[in-house]
């Protein structure tokens, strides 16, 4: 009940600060996760993310994204990792670039368990930087890439996990991005809001699916600019796995 209490707020709020100009889309991200292990006990992680974005409902293509790292996990469930991501984003509304472009990304992440109550219950935190670089073309025909977009952000996501039964949960999360360069654009640059329910896939607990609502609200960058640029309302389907490797 919080979780919905917590939504319809954010979702009354963020209406009510939109203008006829920003666009209100309907999207499907459907994803994949991978926190492996490099074999069974190791330390050593390998993270993978591949995410395909579409628009009114499937349709139009939003963007493609595929991420790669390596990580290390100490005691408690902390996690550190860093790796590379490619995202190929497409125009698919009004306030899109008009034309398809690539944003590459360097980062370096802290991760945090926590388990609360009586260990049935888990806090998740995430700490990420992003060193970005985005294509960016020039008209008439937008054929090459003829600067890159240099940007730093940081990202602080945080959420909860509820047993409903043995094999589902209910997730609540909320992420939220900040611009720290350049410097001549808002510090604010998204929030991600997520409520949705867990299915746990096998008795070792490695394999699992989320599906859910995710409220996305993207500020305008800038400085003389108010209000959102747009808004996002996004079904999530994410499988997760933690499923050792078994390199030697």
């Amino acid at each position: 009940m919080c979780a919905l209490f917590l939504l319809a707020y954010a979702t009354e709020k963020l209406h009510a600060q939109t203008t006829t100009e920003t666009p209100i889309n309907f999207a499907v991200w459907a994803g994949y996760e991978g926190n492996h292990p490099l074999k069974d006990g190791s330390p050593w992680r390998l993270e993978t993310e591949a995410m395909i974005r579409r628009n009114n409902g499937l349709a139009i293509v939003q963007a493609y994204l595929f991420e790669g790292g390596l990580g290390t996990e100490f005691d408690r469930g902390q996690q550190v990792a860093g790796g590379y991501t490619i995202q190929y984003n497409y125009p698919y509304d009004a306030v899109s670039q008009p034309y398809k472009w690539t944003s590459q990304r360097i980062w370096e992440e802290a991760s945090l368990r926590t388990a609360i109550g009586n260990g049935n219950k888990a806090l998740r935190q995430r700490f990420r930087l992003e060193e970005r670089w985005q294509a960016r073309k020039s008209p008439p025909n937008f054929d090459d890439v003829t600067s890159r977009k240099f940007e730093l952000r940081l990202r602080y996501k945080s959420g909860v996990e509820l047993p409903l039964t043995s094999n589902t949960y209910s997730a609540i999360n909320d992420e939220i991005f900040f611009r720290l360069a350049p410097r001549n654009e808002k510090w604010f640059n998204q929030n991600r809001l997520f409520v949705g329910i867990g299915f746990v896939l096998d008795k070792e607990k490695l394999n699992r699916v989320e599906v859910g609502y995710m409220l996305q609200a993207v500020r305008n960058s800038g400085e003389s600019s108010t209000g959102w640029k747009r808004v996002n309302n996004t079904v999530r389907i994410t499988f997760k796995s933690a499923v050792p490797l078994g390199f030697k």
